[in-house]
C-alpha cells in the first residue's frame, strides 16, 4: 500500500524530446484582445484566434467586441456569430 509520502521517479532521458501541450497547426500566440465587454468578465484578456474561430461552440457575450492586436481588426459577436467592424489603419 502507498502513503501519502511516497516518492515515484523514473529515469531521465537526456534524448528525450521535451513535451510540449501545442497541438500542430494552434499557434500558441495570443493576437485577439478584448476591447469592449458588457458583461465585464473579458475585458482585457487575450485569445487564440483558435478560440475565437475554431471551437466548435461559442458562448461569447452578445455585443463582446475583439480587436487583433497586430491588423486592428475589429470583431463583434452577435446572434451567435462573428460580425467584423472595421480595420483601423495605424496612424
Amino acid at each position: 500500500m502507498y502513503s501519502a509520502t511516497s516518492y515515484f521517479s523514473a529515469p531521465v532521458n537526456p534524448k528525450r524530446k521535451p513535451l510540449t501541450l501545442n497541438k500542430p497547426g494552434r499557434k500558441e500566440v495570443r493576437d485577439w484582445l478584448v476591447v469592449e465587454d458588457i458583461s465585464g468578465d473579458f475585458l482585457g484578456r487575450s485569445f487564440r484566434a483558435f478560440d475565437l474561430f475554431g471551437a466548435v461552440r461559442n458562448y461569447w457575450p452578445e455585443g463582446i467586441i475583439f480587436e487583433n492586436k497586430k491588423t486592428k481588426e475589429r470583431r463583434t459577436w452577435m446572434n451567435d456569430q462573428f460580425v467584423i467592424l472595421a480595420t483601423q489603419q495605424a496612424i
